[in-house]
């Protein structure tokens, strides 16, 4: 959008000079809120844009190691994606994190089960 730049500035200037950055999804905002970047990681992958959704959920799982959510998300992108040995591995490593979350079990074994039936 083209406009001139004193419309821009008196509509810019009763948004109080509001103003976001976007960033790739490869990479995270250095002060983000962890539940902040967590769903907007879930509205990536909701909008069906699962590749982007899993780069955020495996920067996620980088910084907030001990969350399982993050590795867990990352498992349900690439699962969108096809890629089940990724799934899994990522399914696994929430497992680690936290070994009660009966819906990475679930998930984790539906993988598995997928991946033997391929096998076959």
């Amino acid at each position: 959008m083209t406009m001139d730049s004193r419309l821009f500035q008196r509509t810019w200037r009763r948004g109080e000079f509001w103003a976001i950055t976007v960033l790739p999804p490869n990479l995270l905002p250095e002060t983000g809120n962890e539940w902040e970047v967590l769903r907007a990681a879930a509205a990536l992958e909701q909008q069906g844009h699962d590749s982007a959704a899993a780069k955020v959920y495996k920067n996620g799982s980088r910084r907030w190691p001990e969350n399982w959510i993050w590795p867990y998300g990352l498992g349900n992108a690439r699962y969108k994606l096809g890629d089940l040995e990724g799934a899994k591995v990522a399914f696994e490593y929430a497992a680690k994190v936290d070994p009660t979350a009966p819906e990475i079990q679930h998930n984790l074994a539906q993988v598995k089960k997928e991946l033997a039936k391929q096998a076959e």
